[in-house]
């Protein structure tokens, strides 16, 4: 697994978010790479914390942020970090989730995928979601990446 130094890693993820980004409002497909911020990357840890401010549109009947928009949000930063440590944008293979609290419509909240392994073939990554300023946890998350995706046909 290559190595990144926490300015490498952080510009490395700003230039994918930046090529990537699409600013529709609310956008047709659960894109949410256009409001996705980079707080902070630390190349040591593999991981990068990114922010999001709850959007209205993402609120469920009980007035929350939706389930799926939580899990895409997650799946988004993990897949943008994924795609650091493959070469590329890949697919994701599988995820689980675990809500653990509501997350309220409006607050800003701490997305912070790690990677475990980055591999020829899959990349491995957790990701908790938390309160901005990281004292409530409202989601734990697990995901694997397809790395062998960019090799097709090579």
């Amino acid at each position: 697994m290559r190595h990144y130094s926490s300015e490498e890693l952080r510009q490395s993820v700003e230039d994918l978010l930046k090529a990537n980004s699409t600013k529709e409002n609310p956008p047709a497909f659960p894109d949410l790479f256009p409001w996705l911020q980079v707080a902070s990357a630390n190349g040591e840890e593999n991981s990068v914390d990114f922010t999001y401010e709850v959007k209205q549109w993402t609120s469920n009947v009980l007035g929350i942020c939706h389930g799926g928009v939580t899990a895409t949000l997650a799946d988004c930063c993990m897949g943008i970090l994924a795609a650091v440590y493959a070469g590329g944008l890949i697919p994701t293979m599988s995820m689980n989730i675990q809500y653990i609290l509501p997350i309220p419509v409006g607050s800003t909240v701490l997305v912070r995928p790690k990677v475990i392994r980055a591999g020829k073939t899959t990349v491995n990554e957790c990701c908790t979601i938390l309160s901005e300023d990281g004292s409530a946890t409202f989601a734990v998350v697990t995901g694997i990446y397809a790395a062998s995706a960019l090799h097709k046909g090579k």
